[in-house]
This record gives structure tokens, sequence and C-alpha cells, in this order.
């Protein structure tokens, strides 16, 4: 689009006065053919890029979710003192598990996070710190002569414990 062009276009958009479009007539006719080039180049660059401008408001980049992220999450749950409800059956389930990987030493972590977990799940957020300290160091009382009071009244309170509220 030619520089006088664009004018006239503004011009019928009310951007610019008709004395304003008058005056910038007078001044491109006094100009050499390269100036007018360049200006007419110019112009038509502004045009392709306000046209660029305003198709691009109504694209939309649609990117699927990965799903790798999502399996991320669901198995980085595992690791994570987070305030997760876990039931009574999945605490039990999660412990028999961390007490196998407990040979490994990674059980101890995760039967504490468990712990906590569950804790946090039965309402007991004030000392969701303590059992998950008795987590951490429930597999090496569990060699000591005093592991029915250290490990099993413990495993069955967060085993057994409701922790969802019956209001009718």
């Amino acid at each position: 689009m030619s520089f006088i062009k664009k004018i006239e276009e503004d011009y019928n958009q009310d951007i610019i006065s008709l004395k304003e479009l008058d005056n910038m007539r007078k001044k491109y006719s006094h100009l050499n053919d390269k100036d007018k080039l360049i200006l007419d180049n110019q112009s038509q660059t502004e045009t392709e890029l306000k046209t660029k401008q305003e198709t691009s408001n109504f694209e939309v980049e649609v990117k699927p979710k990965s799903t790798n992220s999502k399996k991320n999450k669901k198995f980085i749950r595992f690791f994570e003192y987070d305030d997760e409800y876990i039931s009574g059956w999945t605490y039990f389930s999660r412990s028999i598990l961390n007490t196998l990987l407990s040979l490994l030493l990674i059980g101890v972590y995760l039967n504490s996070v468990t712990a906590y977990k569950r804790a946090r799940s039965l309402g007991n957020n004030d000392t969701a710190t303590l059992w998950g300290i008795w987590g951490f160091l429930a597999f090496p009382l569990a060699f000591t002569p005093i592991a029915i009071i250290t490990n099993t009244i413990p495993h069955w309170y967060l085993w057994f414990s409701n922790g969802r509220d019956n209001k009718v």
C-alpha cells in the first residue's frame, strides 16, 4: 500500500484531519522518487504489521497436557510431606511396602511420609511431625523388646482410626 493510500485510509478512519491529509499530500509531492519509494515501503510494512497484529489476536495455541508430568505427580506424592488424604487401608498397604523397602533404607523415609500423611488425614495437624518422626524410627524400633508398645499400638491407631467426619 502506498503512502498516499495509507494516509487516505487514516483520514477515512478519523485518525487524521483533512488539513493534515492535504499537508501530507503536498509534502509527498515535493519528495524525490527515492524518498517516495522508501516512504511507500514503510507504510506497506506498517500495514502488514497491523494486519498481523489483528489476526494474531484471534490465534489460540492449544498444547496437549503432558501425560508424563501427570504420572510424575502421582509418583512424587509418595515422597512429599503434604496434606494428601490417605485412608487406613492405604496407610496399611503403604506400610507393608515401606517395610519391604526398609531393607534398602528408602522405606524408612517413605514410612515416615506415610505416617505423617495419615496423621494429617486424621486431623492431628499439630502432632503430624511427631508421627513422621515415629514413622522414621518404627523400623529400627521393631528390633527392640518393646516393639509391641512402640510399633503395634501406633500402627493400629493410624490404621483403624476414622479420618472422615460422620456428619449426617
